[in-house]
């Protein structure tokens, strides 16, 4: 398996965050992705069956807890660092969280983090709703995000 392997994410669709991506992406030069909350990561095999949210269920977000993150990725020889924004709701990890800037080797710099949080708390973020989130597995072995893709949707195991 490389990088994150196979996924499932609830990818997040027309919701402020996605334009908060796009900006962060050029104000720091790092690659554009889709925004979304990995539910499991570094599969080896896909998926055809796994939770997926109720009409009723809504994704809370801190994002005045914003922080930095780094981790090793040994098939690509390389840090992966990325802001995260933590999310809290029905099938989620205290983990969770979505990404709203990645990049490789240098991580980011307590004013990038600090540059972010005033770029979000720019928009209108509201909460994430069950209409803004589509779950599907992702491939995201490529070192680059933005090459990551869609394999199939997901159906509900629940």
């Amino acid at each position: 398996m490389k990088g994150f392997g196979y996924c499932v994410w609830w990818k997040i669709k027309n919701h402020p965050i996605n334009l908060i991506v796009q900006r962060l992406s050029k104000t720091f030069n790092t690659p554009a992705f889709e925004p979304h909350i990995s539910i499991r990561t570094k599969l080896p095999y896909i998926p055809v069956e796994f939770v997926y949210p109720e009409f009723k269920d809504v994704i809370t977000h801190q994002y005045k807890n914003m922080h930095t993150s780094s981790t090793y990725i040994y098939s690509w020889d390389a840090q992966f660092h990325a802001i995260e924004i933590p999310v809290a709701g029905p099938h989620l990890t205290y983990k969770s969280h979505v990404s709203v800037a990645y990049r490789l080797h240098q991580p980011f710099t307590e004013e990038e983090l600090q540059l972010a949080e005033r770029t979000v708390s720019e928009y209108h973020f509201t909460n994430i709703l069950y209409n803004n989130l589509d779950v599907g597995v992702y491939d995201a072995s490529s070192i680059h995000p933005e090459e990551w893709f869609r394999i199939s949707k997901v159906y509900s195991a629940l």
